[in-house]
């Protein structure tokens, strides 16, 4: 995901949650934040990225870590609602679109 203005970031991101939501029969949305050397050379996710995706319910998952490339990537999942507005929204929007 890329956004031109990265203050549009977090909006952005929900408008893509809430399309898979709508449209895409799924559980669950990961994301795989691959790991860039910070100034002091440590491995870690962009801190502002991983901010957006845990504030807007991503957890993290599990971390992977590829000895050959060197890469290494953290994947968070949001899980799909299954109850409050959220899933009451979901639930209203399909039967509109019927």
């Amino acid at each position: 995901m890329t956004v031109i203005r990265v203050e549009l970031f977090r909006q952005a991101l929900e408008l893509i949650v809430d399309f898979i939501w709508r449209r895409i029969n799924c559980d669950h949305v990961r994301v795989e934040l691959n790991h860039i050397k910070d100034k002091d050379g440590k491995l870690a996710a962009d801190p502002f990225i991983k901010k957006v995706f845990s504030e807007s319910g991503f957890r993290w998952k599990t971390l992977q870590n590829d000895p050959k490339t060197g890469k290494r990537a953290q994947i968070m999942q949001l899980n799909k609602p299954t109850t409050g507005e959220k899933f009451e929204a979901l639930q209203n929007s399909r039967t509109q679109e019927s």
